[in-house]
């Protein structure tokens, strides 16, 4: 949302008739260029890259940087901008951004004046009334107020999933560093606090807003906690943006109390990512207010992260809707939602670049930068398994280019992250595990605890797979720790495989006993498919072979019940290799059946990994000259991870010791940690 008519430096800008007028003088100046002066002034909270001006130009032509560049030349004459301080700024390499001057004996900050988005950030409330079952408005009632306030386009709501689950949150000494770390991390400019208290029969609110040059308050009464939400918005959008219009969001007075608390518990539920739970709760909600297409959404990205089929119907009505009331922002949130579920679905990754691509050409220059890096951000990953490399830098330059002078640490970290994740798909493994360093680095300074456990999960993994054991173990369990004490045994249970794995190739199975033992009462983790998976290592360490065999064949299934393909081809070479162990050879040789034709053998790597499984069932099967070949064609295939070469190597010794290969072997193990059988 921005102003219609414009004053600066003698010019005079009016956006509805399109009319520029210099020092009193109508100042000529054609369509083309008018439409990039009016794109740039409504987009001057941030650098616009030259790719963008050019779409939003050109919308179905390609233009060029030499026509560009004489549309700004075009605009700087008609506006009257001589450079010293220059109207329009040039960005090397980047774009142009606008630069509205300020007015003399101007206050007021410029980004609240002249309707450019106010960054802020939401922390969790505090709930100090004493009664547990009120826990959910520390992340479901700040979500409903943060969801209300995303409503006007002139706050953009800053990116803080790293901050959400901290178990520590509510310690003095943290609750009062939290702001600044905050603006830290992802350049907000104010930062809103809140405490839930008991008062009489009924509760308040007490609210602070950080950032600006005295902090402001407000202290809000409701009979319930729900009921705090409208009001608490409302105070909100009057101190952030004074003489705002009413709140619409879920929360405003109009919405039922009850679908309020169930909306709240629902957001809760999916920002601890039990989307299961938050799918029953937005039902509710939109059940309760059929007609809130912000309940509505939330469902929908819900059932996108659950790889619900149900996804499909819910986006279809939405967009009919975003159609018929020409809400091209709901038509873009629902193209980016099924980027989201078309991404876990390996047979459906060209589907989920093409949705978010759609979600990108939709929203153009009309959604915050934190919303465009994000859906940049699920674009690059869907490239990333598609193996487009070079799509994805482009995707990740993007996201750099539009954090540019943010302040926004957190997507340059996702950024980095993400290119430690390419890296190591390349097979670059040492590089990826360079990358992953800096991230674990910065994601400790910054607190981001979230990038923290993944890169250290990711480095884990990747010096598992170079041979590099005891560098992997204390990356495995800072993931794990890390997990553990934000409170999200999700997170815990991602980790899990790779720190069992590493006990299992150690020796000490034993020491992830206590880790399952807890996953085991949390229901609808302890089903998943990396609890199963965490299960199996434990298991085929302690030398349960049929135990380990079975929880592997409950991974990878539940792997390839929501097309994670990723995870599944970690799966099963572990699997084929347990099936041996407890004697199941027809079902090992069924399955190295099954995985012998497409999708599977286009993964190279899947393919070497599976070698190991393959001589050990042509060796039970008596045929031991061709295991030694199989295991001989592990050690020199290319794609094959060192783990998987010291893998071959350990089990050629004990197959067959005075052989040739077993010789060598026992050299090449000098230079590898060798795994435990």
């Amino acid at each position: 949302m921005t102003e219609s008519v414009l004053q600066f430096s003698g010019c005079r800008v009016d956006l509805a008739s399109r009319k520029v007028t210099l020092d009193g003088q109508d100042s000529r100046i054609e369509p083309r260029a008018f439409d990039l002066l009016a794109y740039l002034i409504c987009q001057r909270h941030r650098v616009v890259t030259k790719n963008e001006l050019m779409h939003v130009l050109w919308p179905r032509a390609s233009g060029s940087a030499g026509a560009l560049k004489q549309a700004v030349m075009k605009v700087r004459q008609a506006i009257g901008d001589q450079g010293n301080p220059p109207l329009i700024l040039t960005v090397p390499r980047v774009g142009y951004r606008f630069m509205l001057p300020p007015r003399a004996g101007e206050t007021i900050a410029p980004a609240l004046e002249h309707g450019a988005a106010l960054t802020v950030a939401v922390l969790p409330f505090d709930n100090t009334t004493g009664d547990p079952s009120l826990d959910w408005v520390e992340l479901g009632l700040m979500s409903v107020v943060a969801h209300g306030l995303s409503q006007d386009r002139r706050l953009s709501l800053s990116g803080m999933q790293s901050f959400l689950t901290e178990k520590d949150r509510n310690r003095l000494s943290e609750r009062s560093a939290m702001p600044a770390a905050l603006q830290h991390a992802t350049g907000a400019q104010r930062v809103v606090s809140g405490r839930v208290l008991r008062h009489d029969t009924g509760y308040r609110l007490a609210l602070e807003v950080i950032g600006s040059e005295l902090p402001a308050h407000a202290l809000l009464s409701a009979d319930t906690p729900a009921a705090l939400a409208g009001p608490a918005t409302q105070a909100l959008l009057d101190r952030l943006l004074p003489g705002a219009a009413a709140a619409a969001g879920f929360g405003s007075p109009a919405w039922d109390l009850l679908a309020i608390e169930a909306f709240a518990r629902g957001l809760q539920a999916a920002i601890e990512q039990k989307f299961a739970a938050a799918i029953k709760l937005f039902r509710l909600a939109t059940d309760i207010e059929p007609n809130h297409p912000g309940a509505q959404l939330e469902l929908l990205r819900a059932q996108a992260a659950m790889g619900d089929d149900e996804a499909e119907a819910l986006a279809q009505r939405l967009m009919s809707r975003a159609e018929k009331q020409g809400d091209v922002l709901l038509a873009a949130h629902v193209h980016q939602a099924m980027g989201r579920l078309y991404l876990n679905r390996s047979s459906a990754l060209p589907q989920a670049a093409s949705r978010l691509e759609q979600a990108l050409q939709v929203a153009a220059g009309r959604e915050t930068p934190d919303w465009t890096a994000q859906t940049l951000l699920l674009q690059a990953a869907a490239q990333v398994k598609m193996h487009q490399f070079e799509a994805t830098r482009r995707s990740l330059d993007l996201i750099e280019q539009l954090c540019a002078g943010s302040g926004n640490r957190i997507f340059p970290l996702a950024v980095l992250n993400m290119r430690a994740v390419m890296a190591s798909v390349e097979g670059d493994l040492q590089h990826a595990v360079e990358l992953s360093t800096q991230v674990v680095r910065s994601a400790r300074a910054l607190r981001a605890h979230r990038y923290l456990v993944d890169a250290c999960d990711n480095i884990a993994h990747d010096l598992a797979a170079l041979g590099r054991l005891a560098e992997a173990v204390p990356y495995a369990e800072e993931a794990m720790a890390t997990a553990v004490a934000m409170g999200d045994w999700g997170i815990a249970a991602d980790v899990a495989p790779t720190l069992c794995l590493l006990h299992r190739l150690a020796g000490v199975p034993g020491a992830s006993a206590q880790l399952l033992a807890a996953l085991a009462h949390l229901n609808e983790i302890a089903a998943s498919a990396s609890a199963w998976a965490a299960r199996g290592h434990c298991a085929a360490g302690a030398g349960h072979d049929a135990e380990a065999a079975a929880c592997f064949e409950k991974a990878a299934w539940e792997q390839r019940e929501v097309n994670n393909t990723f995870d599944e081809h970690r799966t099963l070479p572990w699997l084929v290799e347990a099936l041996v162990r407890c004697g199941r050879l027809a079902d090992a040789q069924a399955e190295l059946d099954r995985l012998s034709v497409p999708p599977y053998t286009y993964d190279a790597q899947l393919m070497a990994h599976l070698l190991h499984g393959r001589a050990l069932l042509t060796h039970a099967q008596g045929r031991h000259e061709d295991a030694s070949a199989l295991l001989e064609q592990l050690l020199e295939a290319p794609a094959a991870h060192a783990l998987w070469k010291a893998w071959a190597c350990a089990s050629a010794t004990w197959l067959n010791p005075s052989s040739l290969l077993a010789q060598k072997a026992s050299a090449l193990l000098g230079a590898i940690e060798k795994p435990a059988r």
